[in-house]
């Protein structure tokens, strides 16, 4: 029978194979103590595990996003209140995109009655709805006009799904 020199359990399931004098808990109990006590050596360990296993690093932050949606947004919320010139920064580019992308020729009026009519079905419908350009104003192998042809009213939930591509049907 093994029994945890840390904190004397004698339970055989909480001890890993490669374990043989400590349990599970106290293992993890010291290597987070170790963690954060060394944070630059953590700090290093992770980056070259991410630049050693690009996919492995990719998905894991997938599946972590997918995970903690409510995490996520809070901390974007934190870092936006405390970077609130980045945040400005962002919104006055895609602004300026926006205008640069605006041909005089754009009929201002139709693109004002779709915003209307996006607000619309938002309220009406109960579902939030956004106008987005078909071909995105700065996409990555394409860019589109602010112009009324370009422009399509989708429900929030599908046009947070497409992003910046260009979803040709």
């Amino acid at each position: 029978m093994k029994t945890c020199r840390k904190c004397a359990t004698t339970d055989p399931l909480v001890f890993s194979a490669s374990r043989k004098t400590i349990c599970k808990t106290c293992k993890n109990a010291e290597d987070k103590a170790y963690r954060m006590a060394n944070p630059e050596k953590e700090a290093a360990r992770n980056k070259k595990w991410q630049q050693d296993n690009p996919e492995k690093a990719a998905a894991r932050s997938r599946r972590y996003r997918k995970a903690n949606p409510e995490k996520r947004a809070a901390s974007w919320t934190r870092w936006a209140k405390a970077n609130p010139g980045a945040v400005n920064a962002k919104d006055a580019k895609r602004r300026a995109s926006k205008l640069q992308r605006t041909p005089v020729w754009s009929e201002t009026e139709q693109i004002k009655q779709l915003y209307e009519h996006c607000a619309f079905l938002s309220e009406s419908t109960g579902e939030p709805h956004e106008v987005d350009h078909v071909i995105p104003l700065r996409g990555k192998n394409v860019s589109g006009l602010h112009v009324s042809d370009n422009l399509q009213i989708l429900p929030k939930r599908i046009h947070k799904y497409k992003g910046n591509r260009y979803a040709c049907n």
